[in-house]
């Protein structure tokens, strides 16, 4: 399969997983918020991701500094995350990270799993970001440490 095949699979479930989750997010209070998105990770590939966010300050909105519980779902591997960041038209996130890696990931060895962190930065619906993870599980002794990158669409 080629990689715009892929791209535009990605591009077309997150839609419909959009769409199921924009119908499930009217059902929530004003302090809860899905959001979507598609990246390309330097390390897990094309990739989906979802984010949960939690306003535990009680501001009545989600604007401002909120948690977060998400992942992502690429095509070599995959990333729980757990932060807390700045959420609007400019977002800044911190996250702690557990990334596995499968198929084919870049650089690596599949079936590894590293702990790490990152940091990204959304402008609009433009996202980047930069994590440092530490390999935790497998047999990859080559890649102690790796660093990461990923550039998307969404949150």
């Amino acid at each position: 399969m080629k990689l715009r095949q892929i791209l535009l699979l990605l591009i077309i479930y997150t839609y419909s997983f959009a769409e199921t989750i924009n119908n499930q997010s009217s059902k929530l209070s004003n302090h809860e918020q899905f959001l979507y998105g598609v990246k390309y990770d330097s390390v897990i590939g094309p990739a989906v991701s979802v984010l949960y966010l939690e306003d535990f300050n009680d501001t009545k909105d989600m604007f401002g500094n909120n948690y977060l519980f998400g992942g992502e779902l690429g095509l070599n591997g995959g990333k729980a995350q757990v932060g807390y960041g700045f959420f609007y038209w400019i977002s800044l996130w911190g996250k702690v990270s557990l990334m596995r890696t499968w198929y084919e990931p870049r650089e690596i060895k599949p079936n590894q799993t590293y702990l790490g962190v990152e940091g990204q930065l959304t402008l609009m619906a433009l996202n980047f970001s930069v994590g440092m993870y530490q390999h935790i599980s497998g047999s990859d002794t080559d890649n102690n440490k790796i660093l990461t990158g990923s550039v998307g669409l969404g949150w």
